[in-house]
């Protein structure tokens, strides 16, 4: 085999298929589909592997600034030729990437570890939810394989502590199977495991990670795989993307470091020097260099290559990631382009199965002398002949879809590059020539504008790798949590930080898409009864507004949004059960609800039931701690005065940080009630300790509702000293009883994040 100049990259395909090329670019190599060479021109290096030989040469070559089909290739020079020398490509190691996820992220890191492992050039990866296959196949393909397997896991917790609802039926295979499930011959030496945990510490310490680590167990038990490295946990409540960023760092250096070609490393250096041996080579010797062509942009008919997404018809081709594919406006309206409300019709699987859009009732401000801040109420009916799926019970959840704002949209847009008409529709992507292929992580048949709108979240903050990329690779002068997490930076921030002036920084339409966080639905807690309103939902929530330490104003995405509903418009959620917060079945049962701001939420819906069903029960002691900002914050006043009167009730405390009002003028409370409701509810909670005491010991149920990064951690500490101070306990026999009353389902949480 003797390999020819070429004077087109769509020859040197054609002679030596699937050819990859190295540009140096700053200072560090990168793996480039064929068909981008930048306008400027690259010299690099082109290889090609076989099982059998790999040819490596120099290249220069240019193009014009937009894609067209062929290329000019000044010149091409065989550096050397090894035969024979290589291992056959299917003794390479093969890695599989398996994710289940809830809202997405678990989704995002998977992708952006095939993306991390197809920089150093390893091949062979494979992205995959646990349920794209069945359990077997994703655990026993490999088991007669000689070469080595590595599957590396990445799960979230959802709910109160189950798996994801795309990793349950693996999850449940999993823990069915016991050592005898696989043939007693199998090699565990060869098949290698890591598994990377998402979940939240501050929001929900009682099942933190308890997915990835009852499959971390159990994959230990069963020794069908060796382990890689000991498992990660990635905690939500501190830095859960700091977290996945160091594992993920540490798996690639441990795969790149076993994966052998040619018995040596089997990735391309990231070097900007290539390191030849021209004494194997001889051919090399001999090649002559071709003279460059006179004019290296070749021109192209505009009809062969008009693209219907960029409103010059051409667009740039990406570098890392498959082109996405891009055709006529996706709908049109009579403003000439409408964008939808939702994409129940044209894209269902993207929510949850359940999901449906509920007509809005009303959506008011709770108190009228309130901060623009303050509590609303959004109420919203069933939708019609649609029992079975909406059906709900006090306690349970609403998960509510979001959109950006359209202000939002339209400034992202303006650093998407190649003037992307935002209204057309987008088809998926490109197969792409990299060895690992990524599937288009977004709906399709939709347009760009509502991909921005519904599909990611355009006010999260960027990975570590993102970030890296927008600031231009100033990885080494970034510190990622201090720089980028704590002060709630955006892509759109840093897209900013980074253009000059009059000239923003672009960016590709794929490098966006395809790194953007993925849209969350948000869970927010019923506040209504069944029994007392028929065929309601009611939803009490806080819209949030702040400036960051930057002078950034921000708005949250979920709560902006229900702010922004009117009567007669839809809200897109759905009804998810939490079986595990209910009121407990015998009224003579203690309750204590403990409650902080939004958490008033379930407690509404709590107070109702007890009201409801009031006239038939012999109720046993009610207590109530909750606590608000200010009075003008309060809310549900006469209901909490319902309650203590029907005997749904037998003691309420309310608190307040400020006893005045929220502009400092005196409250309608007077001196001593002011003294009296002035702190925290841990405060009122450890003025009643010996009560709660007994409340405990005397099997009462207690449910903890409000944030978690403070209220839930500030109350379970509370609680903790109450069991020792009152209760004689060590810390350590305190901790066994809270843990005690919480896997008896006595103490219970619905904490948010």
């Amino acid at each position: 085999m003797i390999l020819r100049y070429s004077r087109s990259v769509t020859a040197l395909s054609t002679t030596f298929p699937s050819v990859h090329v190295l540009a140096r670019q700053r200072y560090r190599a990168q793996r480039l589909d064929p068909s981008f060479i930048g306008s400027a021109g690259r010299r690099g290096i082109l290889t090609r592997m076989r099982s059998t030989a790999t040819v490596i040469g120099h290249f220069n070559a240019r193009r014009s600034s937009f894609l067209r089909p062929t290329f000019a290739v000044n010149e091409f020079s065989p550096i050397c030729w090894y035969a024979s020398t290589t291992v056959p490509l299917r003794s390479l190691p093969s890695i599989r990437i398996l994710f289940a996820s809830q809202g997405g992220t678990a989704q995002l890191f998977a992708n952006m570890l095939s993306d991390a492992l197809d920089e150093k050039n390893v091949p062979n990866v494979t992205v995959q939810s646990l349920a794209d296959d069945t359990p077997e196949n994703l655990v026993t393909s490999s088991l007669s394989s000689s070469s080595d397997s590595y599957y590396l896991f990445l799960t979230s917790t959802s709910g109160v502590g189950e798996p994801p609802s795309n990793g349950k039926v693996f999850y449940d295979w999993l823990m069915s199977q016991s050592n005898d499930s696989f043939p007693t011959d199998t090699n565990s030496n060869n098949r290698y495991y890591a598994l990377f945990g998402l979940g939240n510490s501050k929001a929900h310490p009682s099942h933190y990670n308890v997915t990835s680590k009852a499959m971390d167990a159990k994959l230990n038990e069963l020794k069908v795989m060796t382990p890689l490295m000991p498992l990660a946990l990635g905690d939500d409540g501190d830095c859960l993307e700091d977290d996945f960023d160091q594992w993920q760092e540490a798996i690639v250096e441990q795969i790149v470091s076993r994966s052998t070609l040619n018995g040596e490393s089997s990735t391309l250096q990231d070097d900007n020097s290539a390191t030849t041996n021209t004494e194997d080579a001889p051919h090399a010797a001999e090649a002559p260099t071709p003279e460059p062509t006179a004019n290296s942009d070749i021109t192209v008919p505009t009809e062969s290559m008009q693209c219907p997404g960029a409103k010059s018809g051409y667009r740039r081709a990406p570098i890392k990631y498959p082109r996405v594919l891009m055709g006529p406006p996706a709908s049109s309206g009579s403003n000439g382009h409408a964008v939808r409300r939702d994409l129940l019709d044209v894209a269902p699987t993207f929510y949850h199965e359940r999901t449906r859009a509920f007509p809005v009732v009303h959506n008011i401000a709770l108190n009228p002398v309130a901060s623009s801040n303050g509590l609303r109420e959004l109420c919203v009916s069933l939708p019609a002949g649609d029992d079975e799926s909406v059906q709900y019970q006090a306690g349970d959840h609403f998960t509510v879809y979001p959109r950006n704002k359209d202000y939002l949209v339209e400034s992202y847009l303006d650093f998407v590059l190649d003037d992307v008409d935002p209204h057309a529709a987008i088809l998926g992507n490109v197969s792409s020539t990299s060895t690992n292929s990524k599937p288009y992580p977004h709906p399709i048949d939709i347009s760009l504008y509502e991909t921005l709108s519904h599909a990611v979240d355009l006010n999260a903050t960027p990975s570590p790798s993102f970030a890296r990329f927008l600031l231009d690779g100033e990885d080494g002068s970034m510190d990622y949590k201090g720089d980028i997490v704590r002060h709630g930076r955006t892509v759109l921030d840093l897209l900013l930080q980074n253009s000059r002036a009059g000239q923003p920084k672009k960016i590709a339409l794929e490098d966006l898409l395809y790194q953007l966080p993925p849209m969350k639905a948000r869970y927010y807690s019923i506040a209504s009864s069944e029994h007392t309103h028929n065929r309601q939902i009611y939803l009490t929530y806080r819209p949030v507004r702040y400036v960051t330490s930057r002078g950034a104003l921000r708005e949250g995405v979920a709560t902006s949004y229900l702010s922004g509903l009117t009567t007669g418009s839809t809200v897109i959620a759905a009804v998810h059960a939490n079986p595990s917060f209910r009121l407990p079945v015998d009224p003579q049962v203690s309750v204590c609800m403990i409650a902080g701001g939004c958490g008033v939420a379930p407690i509404r819906a709590f107070l109702e039931e007890r009201i409801q069903r009031a006239p038939n029960s012999n109720y046993g002691p009610g207590w109530l701690f909750l606590g608000f900002r200010d009075p003008n914050d309060a809310v549900y006043g006469d209901m909490i005065a319902t309650a203590l009167e029907c005997g749904a009730l037998t003691h309420a405390q309310v608190m307040y940080n400020n006893p005045l009002g929220g502009d400092g003028t005196a409250s309608s409370l007077t001196v001593d009630q002011q003294e009296a409701s002035r702190g925290n509810v841990s405060d009122a909670v450890r003025r009643n300790g010996a009560a709660i005491l007994a409340h405990l010991q005397n099997g009462g149920y207690t449910y903890l509702c409000g944030g978690a990064r403070t209220f839930g951690v500030a109350i379970e500490n509370e609680v903790h000293q109450i069991l020792q101070t009152h209760g004689k306990m060590s810390e350590e026999e305190a901790t066994t009883y809270l843990q005690r009353l919480i896997h008896e389902g006595r103490f219970l949480e619905d904490l948010s994040d």
